[in-house]
């Protein structure tokens, strides 16, 4: 199967990755027969691939698989780059799509093979390079919390905010996203995380009552929590897929960005390198 590579030397990659999708799509496997896959994925193609086009007007290659979004701009423009990534990172938290975004510097290239069109259901298009597997290594790692982080390819670091410290090398650091957000959208931001934080500090606690077996729960035990009723039957929905599934637990996660970026508090951000 003879084709051509493209290659782009001393790009920049923009790799997004959604948190905790194996999981939901797991659960919606065995009760809808995976007919809500491509809807519970549809915000993290379509509303990013609208951000990316709005910002660099075309002028990107747009790749998406699993979980996973990734958008090569033709231009080197890190203003620009840093402003599609918090913009998409919002946009995705307001669906309730935990994620982590990392930018990465350096080759990247794919490949259209000619007896293989987009007509043709064998349709493949692989991409490889030193941008993807920075990103790859970076999404291996579990990094306890969620933004946009710059992997130590990437030359001009100016951007990185200095109190976030990670204990990993390949980590360049956290970039501040509320510098290339509106005021809405710093605001939304806010909001989002707190909101978050609150709910899941809720299910939390109702996941250690039910651990510690006292036995079943109902919404009465909301009754001294700060819990509009309309949200209570869905948190308990949540605890119990949370306890059925063994879901990772993002609440550390939510708490170190908004000390981060929100309170720009000094914080050391854990890595696990054995992820």
């Amino acid at each position: 199967m003879i084709g051509t590579s493209l290659l782009y030397k001393d790009c920049y990659l923009i790799y997004i990755d959604r948190l905790g999708t194996k999981f939901l799509i797991n659960e919606a496997d065995k009760i809808y027969e995976n007919r809500i896959g491509f809807y519970e994925m549809s915000p993290l193609y379509s509303d990013t691939y609208e951000i990316f086009k709005e910002i660099f007007d075309n002028e990107f290659k747009f790749f998406g698989f699993s979980d996973t979004v990734i958008a090569v701009p033709s231009i080197n423009d890190l203003e620009k780059i840093y402003k599609s990534a918090s913009k998409a990172f919002v946009r995705l938290l307001g669906y309730s799509i935990a994620n982590r975004i990392y930018i990465t510097y350096g080759d990247f290239a794919f490949h259209r093979f000619e007896d293989i069109t987009i007509d043709n259901d064998n349709f493949i298009c692989p991409i490889y390079g030193t941008t993807v597997l920075n990103a790859h290594e970076m999404d291996e790692k579990k990094i306890e919390c969620l933004g946009i982080f710059v992997h130590n390819s990437v030359p001009d670091k100016s951007n990185v905010i200095n109190n976030a410290k990670f204990n990993d090398k390949d980590i360049g650091g956290l970039i501040d996203i509320e510098k290339y957000l509106s005021e809405e959208e710093r605001k939304d931001l806010k909001s989002f995380i707190e909101e978050k934080i609150k709910v899941e500090e809720v299910e939390k606690s109702i996941d250690d009552y039910l651990q510690s077996g006292h036995g079943t729960i109902s919404t009465q035990m909301f009754e001294n929590m700060e819990i509009p009723n309309k949200e209570r039957i869905e948190i308990l929905g949540d605890v119990f897929k949370r306890k059925k599934l063994n879901n990772q637990a993002t609440l550390s996660y939510y708490r170190n960005l908004k000390s981060a970026i929100i309170e720009k508090n000094e914080i050391i951000i854990k890595i696990n390198n054995s992820v």
